[in-house]
């Protein structure tokens, strides 16, 4: 039970947010995984120490000794912040670069045939240094299972154990899915064996009270950047370990206090200033005892709102983890959740392992969001995010890349026509196989949010076709055969490679030439926009101006500057050849006109041909392959207008 009723908890870390100039604006981080922000006293104190104490201990003046007050201070602070002495405290560049320091020292004493054992759950700074030591020396490195919940498997750990495991290695709580572990029990299996525990407490410090000595620990490191600090490794190591061991350091180096002996070099003063400050800071709250408190609802109350269909790596509810959460929406690309997010002001991450290597290859979420909460998160924060994150992964689902080969959508026999709808952008998400519209001069009047719809029309041999625009400015293309088009106030000859530009409320009629049928392609595009031309236009694709964009080139038929303002029309070619992924900020539906290759969208890969068409919604990733030995041609339309060489978001 809190001792911060009600409001109490809220109230007192909406005035610890007070202290950070990095949440006084609009955006949500939600990465603290990744590194938690720093209230401004941690960044006065270390602009302090260069202003104060700029220097090196040892000489009989007063920077000198002011710097060795801050030394002992801070050894002393991080001490309390463990549960261990002063003299068992070391300060390194980071986490992993004490931890390959200390395996190293340690590897001085272990001979070949010696085991180490890590586990599926850990970050591979708990692992690499392990692997690392054991190709030099002939260890073997076991790693120990976890359930599918992501919870450690005691017993398969227990069964990996011998008296020749010289390390237990393992994470107090885990950086990606949150799970935490028993440290107590996974110590005590590791001393029955004779062997070391080797803890990594770098995602259990900025959430849980520690205490080295009530677990047992042999070695134990953290970080002060995840816990509101400077980016300073820290590690206890157990007095007699220390002695024991020869560390590697200058000779001169005096061998008191033990943590010291194994600090290479000078340590990075300044950034003590900064961590002795964070200590203080979190002294000022109360301890860590609220902190608990208030993750733990902050974590409920996202647990709560994640939206329907939300797969959870880990465990399901605030028991047994800290607030740090692995999450994937079936069917959404993560890396495109991230990025929308981010422009929306909420900083959460995208990525495969994250660096769990062992967890990855044993669930499998491909590439997944993490969400990481810390104390300074507020419940508004929490309820906006996952509004958002809902209203995001609901449009991903209706606006996912889609295609779809002509020659499997059966045609609409419409007005002696044969009309087939590719593709519908509109917001119902309706696919090109499921409209069921009559074709070229027949407009939905739904109440969706209208997006670009395109059709495929064919008037036989001889044949005539007569409609009207509706309410939307259309873009044809002829694809093949002749005719002639009549419009209100003039004839024109329809030739292949012909583009039409049908401003709304247009009558025409088609008479295609005796032989051969007319084949058009048609785009409707959203009702809503305005008319982009007083009377309609006509322009031969010979005409148009060739542009490159790398080693493509393209045509544009109408847009900007070109007769029409709201949408582009263009022709392109692509070599053969695959280029990198990207994505437009605009929706757009490709028609290939000749060649074959490859489109990879979304993750997926579907086989282009003649007569495939592609629906690219904005920010979707993509590129088109190129696997034949001639060029492919296609035919692309987007709105609203831009040039078909703006690419966002390119790795």
């Amino acid at each position: 039970m809190s001792e911060y009723p009600g409001d109490g908890l809220a109230v007192l870390f909406a005035r610890a947010r007070q202290r950070f100039s990095a949440l006084n604006g609009y955006f949500v981080f939600l990465d603290a995984p990744g590194g938690t922000q720093v209230p401004d006293e941690v960044g006065e104190a270390v602009a302090r120490v260069y202003r104060e104490a700029s220097g090196n201990t040892g000489a009989p003046y007063g920077t000198s000794r002011r710097i060795e007050a801050l030394v002992d201070e801070a050894r002393a602070r991080t001490a309390g912040f463990l549960g261990c002495d002063s003299d068992e405290v070391i300060f390194g560049a980071s986490t992993t670069a004490l931890n390959f320091v200390l395996t190293r020292t340690l590897g001085r004493q272990l001979k070949p045939g010696d085991e180490i054992v890590v586990t599926r759950l850990d970050h591979d700074g708990n692992v690499a240094p392990w692997l690392d030591l054991a190709a030099d020396l002939g260890l073997e490195v076991r790693h120990a299972d976890v359930h599918a919940d992501s919870t450690l498997d005691l017993a398969d750990l227990a069964g990996q154990l011998s008296d020749r495991t010289a390390v237990v290695a393992f994470p107090w709580a885990a950086n990606s899915t949150g799970t935490i572990v028993d440290a107590r029990a996974v110590c005590d299996l590791a001393h029955e064996a004779g062997a070391l525990a080797w803890v990594d407490a770098v995602q259990y410090a900025p959430h849980q009270p520690m205490d080295v000595r009530a677990i047992n620990a042999d070695v134990l490191l953290c970080s002060a950047y995840k816990f509101c600090g400077p980016h300073l490794g820290i590690a206890f190591g157990r007095r007699e370990l220390l002695q024991e061991w020869q560390p590697y350091k200058a000779r001169p180096v005096p061998r008191l206090p033990a943590g010291h002996a194994y600090e290479t070099g000078t340590v990075a003063y300044e950034l003590l200033g900064g961590l002795v400050a964070a200590l203080t800071y979190h002294d000022s709250l109360g301890g860590m005892d609220p902190i608990v408190a208030w993750e733990r609802e902050l974590g409920e109350r996202l647990l709560a709102g994640l939206p329907q269909g939300a797969s959870i790596y880990g465990l399901p509810t605030m028991t047994g983890r800290v607030p740090t959460f692995l999450v994937n929406f079936d069917g959404v690309s993560s890396d495109r959740l991230s990025s929308e997010l981010a422009d929306r002001g909420f900083g959460v991450w995208s990525h495969d392992s994250y660096y769990a290597l062992g967890l990855h290859e044993r669930i499998g979420w491909g590439t997944a969001l993490r969400i990481g909460l810390a104390h300074y998160n507020t419940l508004d924060e929490i309820d906006r995010f996952t509004d958002t994150l809902a209203a995001l992964v609901r449009q991903s689902r209706t606006r996912r890349a889609r295609v779809v080969q002509a020659s499997d959508v059966p045609p609409h026999e419409f007005q002696g026509a044969r009309v087939r709808v590719l593709a519908d952008t509109s917001a119902t998400g309706t696919s090109a196989a499921d409209t069921s519209a009559a074709g070229t001069g027949e407009h939905e009047t739904g109440q969706h949010e209208p997006g670009l719809v395109r059709r495929l029309l064919e008037v036989p041999a001889g044949a005539d076709f007569a409609g009207d625009s509706g309410a939307a400015t259309e873009l044809w293309f002829v694809l093949g055969g002749t005719g002639e088009l009549t419009l209100p106030d003039r004839q024109e000859r329809l030739v292949p490679d012909l583009a039409v530009l049908v401003p709304p409320g247009t009558a025409y009629r088609m008479t295609a030439s005796a032989g051969e049928a007319l084949r058009l392609d048609a785009v409707a595009l959203p009702g809503s926009d305005p008319t982009p031309a007083a009377e309609p236009a006509v322009r031969q694709l010979a005409d148009c101006a060739v542009e490159v964009t790398g080693d493509r080139q393209f045509r544009v038929l109408f847009g900007p500057g070109q007769g029409c303002e709201v949408a582009t029309q263009f022709v392109g070619e692509i070599p053969p050849g695959r280029a990198p992924e990207h994505s437009h900020p605009y929706d757009e539906v490709v028609l290939i006109l000749d060649g074959t290759g490859v489109a990879h969208a979304d993750g997926t890969s579907h086989a282009l041909a003649p007569g495939t068409c592609i629906h690219l919604p904005p920010g979707a990733r993509h590129c088109l392959e190129n696997t034949g030995t001639t060029t492919l041609r296609l035919l692309g339309v987007f709105h609203p207008a831009n040039s078909p060489a703006a690419k966002l978001h390119q790795p």
